[in-house]
């Protein structure tokens, strides 16, 4: 058979129809057949997109639309595209879609050389076919095919052809928003051929106000009544946002031209502001198949970054023990038996001072890496400590005198797919059996912050979530970069108590989510390290010193005046709260930040590292 690159190539017919990217992803082998056959006449069938996007390009000779769906649906219309692709009298056929009416189409035309994909091992109208793969990129694919007819296809770089007209209308639009080129994040939510519901609208506007600069403009583009309704919920949340819908196709890719960067879904915007060399983030749905969706579809720019949304985190362990190396070890196998996986990301800072409970356990738990304090240095930051080393995306952070009693993986990683989650509190029992601790609410009775969390005081579910104030520090999951990037638990409350409503407030006021899992379930003994560690009076004091502070730093702005009212009223009724209130005048005020720098070296198997840093003075 004679190869299609040794004959006359008069006309090209190309057939290229379908969706904004599967155009633009046959671009580059369009340019790479120019390239090799200047002379030749260069006729491109597609639909009405598709008329749209290569309006610009100078060097396709002529574009014949193919509207299937309009007026070439019935057998006139069928007949009259025939005449029209006939008339062109071309020489070759090339097909990028792999749709049986288009090989059909190319028998028709009369082109004698007709080269496309074989689609399930069969290429009935074609005389030149190429096997197509999965999971490879179809740009690459669409340049193989190019090949055949003696193409270069090295370069796969995406284009479109923007005219003088589409940048003007573009200009026009951003001055008339005062916005400025290259000073504004454009973002686009949905797709009519992906669907968003991985990702949901909130969640998206959580990961834009990541993305975005302080304080910079973002533009939403995108199309029709679902994509406009998703967008008005993304800007609710954000009053940098303008929503530009429904423009043209290239007005839009001008547009995007002009923007810092885009953000969006792999949909066609998407593809556009890779095509007019915008940086673009692209999210992509987690699953099996994942991996080949981003091989298959990304754009072949440097600057073209592909994101796993939602994806499998992974998750690891981290605890601070005190003292105890049988507490810690019924901690520890709890977790053997309920979660082994965790262990294979486990941190255990020993706060004891002195090494003696890594000095028991680290031969009989040589998965876990351990950490000495010396001396010690209370809870938070120990358990900041903790959390910092720990190499996992979610880490679960339990005290040492609590006890796993369920799995944490399956719910962990389908919550931290969310993009907005910061912590998940977990249901607690006692020793008995009887409920202990569950989702917390804050309240603020004359001025002072109090907490309920019994399972009466629950907040009705929120996008089938359960809301809490705040996640307990002592059996909770966090999301670990956002844990570090708020400094972890603030040393203002050392020795113990508060710091983690603390956390958990600075979080939320960030818009990241704090939830309740009650499926994951603990056993918190009611005689824990605390309470047998220190007598009640100073556990007392110790408590209303950090309510204190807690209150003065997260008040509601109603509540000062009541706040100064019912501090003084327990001044003057309670001996210990005076006390306290001294106690708690001291600095600081602003946030003094934990100590969370991971130890230089971590390997499980070597011996403990050793911290020496100051005293806490618990």
């Amino acid at each position: 058979m004679t190869r299609p690159a040794d004959q006359e190539v008069r006309t090209i017919l190309a057939f290229r129809n379908g969706s904004i990217g599967n155009t633009l992803v046959a671009v580059p082998a369009l340019r790479a057949l120019r390239r090799r056959h200047p002379d030749a006449r260069l006729v491109v069938v597609v639909d009405p997109i598709g008329d749209e996007l290569l309006g610009g390009i100078d060097w396709i000779d002529r574009r014949i639309v193919y509207d299937r769906k309009g007026r070439h649906g019935e057998v006139a219309g069928w007949l009259a595209i025939v005449r029209e692709l006939r008339a062109e009298h071309p020489t070759h056929a090339i097909l990028f879609k792999r749709f049986f009416r288009n090989e059909l189409l190319a028998r028709l035309s009369g082109a004698r050389t007709r080269i496309g994909f074989r689609t399930r091992g069969r290429a009935c109208f074609l005389t030149h076919a190429l096997d197509y793969r999965e999971g490879t990129s179809i740009t690459r694919q669409n340049l193989a095919l190019a090949a055949l007819l003696g193409a270069d296809p090295t370069d796969a770089t995406p284009m479109i052809g923007l005219t003088p007209e589409d940048r003007r209308r573009a200009a026009e639009r951003l001055a008339s928003a005062g916005l400025e080129a290259g000073k504004f994040l454009a973002a686009h939510y949905g797709g009519l051929s992906t669907d968003p519901s991985f990702l949901p609208p909130e969640a998206f506007a959580a990961r834009l106000r990541e993305f975005a600069g302080p304080d910079e403009p973002i533009v939403l583009v995108g199309a029709g009544a679902r994509e406009g309704a998703a967008a008005a919920r993304i800007a609710a949340t954000d009053i940098r946002s303008f929503r530009w819908l429904d423009l043209p196709l290239r007005e839009t890719a001008a547009v995007l031209a002009q923007a810092r960067g885009f953000l969006g879904m792999n949909s066609g915007p998407a593809h556009l502001a890779a095509a007019v060399g915008t940086p673009a983030t692209i999210l992509f749905r987690s699953g099996p198949g994942a991996d080949a969706e981003i091989a298959k579809w990304r754009p072949e720019r440097a600057d073209a970054r592909a994101v796993i949304a939602g994806s499998a985190p992974t998750l690891g362990l981290a605890i601070p023990a005190y003292r105890n190396a049988p507490r810690l070890a019924r901690a520890l196998d709890s977790v053997a038996r309920m979660s082994p996986a965790l262990l294979e990301r486990a941190v255990v800072v020993d706060d004891s001072g002195d090494g003696r409970v890594t000095a028991e356990l680290q031969s009989r738990y040589p998965r876990v890496s351990w950490i000495i304090n010396e001396p010690n240095r209370g809870f938070g930051a120990s358990a900041s400590r903790a959390v910092a080393a720990c190499p996992a995306d979610v880490v679960v952070l339990l005290n040492d005198d609590v006890e796993l009693q369920s799995e944490t993986g399956p719910a962990l990683t389908a919550l931290f797919t969310r993009e907005d989650l910061f912590a998940v509190t977990f249901r607690s029992v006692d020793e008995t059996g009887q409920f202990r601790e569950g989702a917390k609410r804050l309240v603020w009775p004359l001025g002072m912050a109090r907490i309920r969390h019994n399972e009466r005081d629950q907040r009705p579910s929120e996008e089938g979530l359960l809301p809490s104030d705040y996640a307990v520090g002592g059996h909770a999951a966090f999301h670990r970069a956002r844990f570090l990037e708020l400094g972890g638990f603030d040393p203002a409350f050392e020795p113990f108590y508060w710091e983690d409503v603390d956390l958990s407030r600075r979080a939320i006021a960030r818009g990241w989510r704090v939830v309740y899992e009650p499926s994951i379930r603990v056993r918190h003994a009611r005689d824990g390290a605390i309470r047998s560690n220190h007598d009640a009076r100073r556990i007392r004091l110790v408590t209303q010193v950090n309510r204190i502070r807690f209150a003065r730093r997260h008040r509601p702005a109603w509540a000062a005046p009541w706040q100064k009212i019912a501090l003084a009223w327990y001044a003057l009724t309670d001996p210990l709260f005076r006390e306290a209130l001294r106690a708690a005048a001291s600095p600081p005020a602003p946030l003094a930040q934990a100590d969370v720098a991971a130890p230089a070296s971590m390997d499980s198997t070597s011996a403990a590292t050793r911290s020496t840093e100051s005293p806490s003075g618990s």
